[in-house]
C-alpha cells in the first residue's frame, strides 16, 4: 500500500443548497467569495501499490485506476478500497 496527498474539501455556504457538502480533490479549497465559503483539510489516502492516479476530465477531480480495471474510481471510492484492504 502507498499513500497519496489529497484534500477533504468542505463547502459550507453556496449559491445553491445542494452544492454544500464535503468531497475530495487534489486541489485545496480556493478563495472564499460572496457566494461560496469553505475550507480544506490535507489528508493522506491509502491506495494499493499497483494503483495509478490521474486527473479526471475536470481539474482537481482525480481518478484511481487499479490493475485490471477498465474504468477509474473517484477519490471517495479509492478511500473505500484502501479501507477494505486494511480490514
Amino acid at each position: 500500500m502507498k499513500t497519496i496527498k489529497a484534500y477533504r474539501v468542505t463547502c459550507t455556504e453556496a449559491y445553491m443548497m445542494d452544492e454544500q457538502g464535503t468531497g475530495y480533490s487534489f486541489s485545496p479549497w480556493g478563495q472564499d467569495t460572496d457566494r461560496y465559503k469553505g475550507y480544506d483539510e490535507e489528508v493522506e489516502v491509502l491506495i494499493p501499490d499497483d494503483a495509478i492516479v490521474e486527473d479526471g476530465l475536470m481539474p482537481g477531480c482525480p481518478l484511481l485506476f487499479l490493475a485490471g480495471a477498465k474504468m477509474g474510481m473517484d477519490l471517495p471510492e479509492a478511500l473505500a478500497v484502501g479501507a477494505a484492504k486494511l480490514a
